[in-house]
């Protein structure tokens, strides 16, 4: 127990001692508690405030707490799985999203992962050829991105002709015409420009 130099707002008779306390925390309509909370207690009327810049520590407790009450996968889990998956926490992040940290911070504790999240890493889990699906559909979308082709075509000359263009995708030949007014002239029907 170590004295501070507060004096306790409510009697005004004592100065506070740092202590550690256990506290119970209700979430959702449950009760929890969790030992050795840090506390300023008062020895002349016994009241009790949270020493909130001490609180860091157990800010994790009180979150797998939150965990189990929301029936999801504790942060142990949510690491075995990606394991098993053999993916970096980058890796999986960028598959399933939650940005680049978040598999960092759910297997570390500090945050909690969405009840969807929670959903999708437990289908994974039970079936983990799902994985291939997701890996051919990420790589599909990081290829078209640079893959698509512009190439204006031009009926009449003249400044600002109505034309044509024809958008194709590279690698499995799909196209399309969209019709536009060009803001210039042009003297090269066969640019071609990527999208």
């Amino acid at each position: 127990m170590k004295k501070t130099k507060a004096k306790c707002p409510i009697c005004d008779e004592s100065y506070l001692y740092e202590e550690t306390i256990k506290i119970d925390f209700q979430y959702k309509g449950k009760t929890f508690s969790i030992n050795n909370c840090p506390a300023l207690v008062c020895k002349a009327c016994g009241e009790s405030f949270l020493d909130e810049p001490k609180m860091k520590p157990i800010e994790k407790e009180i979150k797998e707490q939150h965990r189990i009450i929301d029936e999801l996968l504790s942060a142990e889990e949510i690491r075995n799985i990606r394991l098993l998956l053999g993916l970096s926490q980058k890796e999986l992040s960028s598959l399933l999203g939650g940005g680049e940290k978040g598999f960092a911070r759910y297997e570390n504790g500090s945050i909690n992962q969405s009840k969807a999240m929670d959903n999708l890493l437990r289908i994974l889990k039970r079936f983990p050829i799902l994985l291939s699906y997701l890996n051919e559909r990420d790589q599909k979308n990081k290829k078209c991105k640079s893959q698509w082709l512009l190439t204006p075509n031009c009926n009449t000359s003249g400044n600002m002709p109505i034309g044509h263009a024809e958008i194709e995708n590279l690698d499995d030949s799909h196209h399309f015409t969209i019709p536009f007014q060009f803001e210039r002239n042009l003297d090269d029907e066969e640019n071609r420009y990527p999208v």
